[in-house]
């Protein structure tokens, strides 16, 4: 049985960003994207002056870090395979 999909439109920063997720987790998802427009502001606070490819970088980094603090265990296969479910709620029309 197919789950029902629904496009959700996301800020980040600045930029909006188009997604195609399941419906039960919109609202996981929109709570993702207002805690990385949290923590830009953070990384502005405490290193004023910087680009915003700079807070994202910072941003990428520390997630990536708990990421993989919390999957040291994943092998690379599974980690590449989640990399690809991510891509793929992306809606590229």
């Amino acid at each position: 049985m197919n789950q029902e999909s629904v496009v959700v439109n996301l800020k980040i920063y600045n930029r909006s960003f188009k997604l195609k997720v399941a419906a039960n987790d919109e609202a996981n998802v929109r709570s993702r994207a207002q805690d990385c427009n949290d923590k830009i502001e953070e990384f502005k606070k405490a290193f004023p002056g910087r680009d915003i490819q700079d807070y994202l970088s910072m941003f990428i980094i520390q997630m990536m870090d708990k990421k993989g603090e919390m999957n040291q265990k994943k092998s690379e296969s599974e980690f590449l395979e989640t990399l690809q479910e991510m891509n793929a709620l992306f809606d590229n029309d």
